[in-house]
C-alpha cells in the first residue's frame, strides 16, 4: 500500500509520497526520484499535477491527478498496488497470486472459455468473453491464448486491452508481441499493460 498526501502551503504546494516499497516518482513528467519509499516534493503551483509511480527500472505503474486547490487543501489518496509489490519482491505470478493477490482462472475453466471462443464472429467472441472478464483474473499466458482466438490483429489487440485490468502479471505482457506484428497495435497493448 502506498499513501499520497498533497498539502498546499502558503506559497506553493507540497506532495508527500509514502510507499511500503521503493518506487520511482515523476511529477508532471519530471523525474523527482528514481527510487524512494518516502519523499516530499515542494514548490508546486496551485492547480492540477500528475503524480506518476514507476518501478525502479522506470516502467510506469500508475498515474494520479492531484489538485492543489487552495492553501488549506489536503488530499489523501490511498492505493493498494499489487503489481508494484510483485515487481519489488521478484515473485513469480503463481506464488504471488497464491500469497498476495487474486487467483488466475483455473485450467478447467480456462479450457471451457477457450472452447467458447473457437467459433463465431469477432463480435460474438467479445460478447462471450465479457462475463469472464468481470468474474476472473488471468495470466499473460492465458491472455495470449485468448487473444489468439481472433483472426484480425486489431481484434486480438482489443481482446488483450480488455483483459489488461484483470491480469495478474502485466509486466510480462511483452510475451504477447508475436501476436502483434504491427507496431501500432503492439504499442497500444504495451500501453494498456504499462510496459515500454
Amino acid at each position: 500500500m502506498f499513501t499520497f498526501i498533497a498539502i498546499a502551503s502558503a506559497l506553493a504546494g507540497t506532495v508527500t509520497i509514502e510507499s511500503d516499497n521503493p518506487v520511482g516518482i515523476r511529477v508532471d513528467g519530471n523525474v523527482v526520484s528514481p527510487g524512494t519509499s518516502k519523499i516530499s516534493v515542494d514548490g508546486l503551483d496551485l492547480g492540477r499535477h500528475t503524480i506518476e509511480i514507476t518501478t525502479l527500472s522506470g516502467n510506469s505503474i500508475d498515474a494520479y491527478e492531484v489538485n492543489v486547490a487552495s492553501e488549506e487543501a489536503v488530499i489523501d489518496l490511498v492505493v493498494i498496488n499489487r503489481r508494484l509489490q510483485r515487481a519489488m519482491e521478484h515473485q513469480d505470478a503463481v506464488r504471488f497470486a497464491r500469497e498476495f493477490g487474486p487467483e488466475p482462472l483455473g485450467d478447467e475453466a480456462y479450457q471451457v472459455l477457450l472452447k467458447k471462443l473457437v467459433k463465431g464472429s469477432a463480435k460474438r467472441k467479445f460478447k462471450r468473453l465479457q462475463p469472464w472478464i468481470a468474474e476472473s483474473w488471468f495470466t499473460i499466458r492465458q491472455v495470449k491464448d485468448i487473444s489468439y482466438s481472433w483472426e484480425k490483429i486489431e481484434d486480438r489487440a482489443m481482446a488483450a486491452r480488455m483483459l489488461a485490468p484483470k491480469t495478474i502479471d502485466p509486466e510480462n505482457a511483452a510475451a504477447m508481441d508475436s501476436l502483434f506484428p504491427s507496431i501500432r497495435f503492439r504499442a497500444e497493448v504495451h500501453e494498456a499493460y504499462g510496459i515500454p
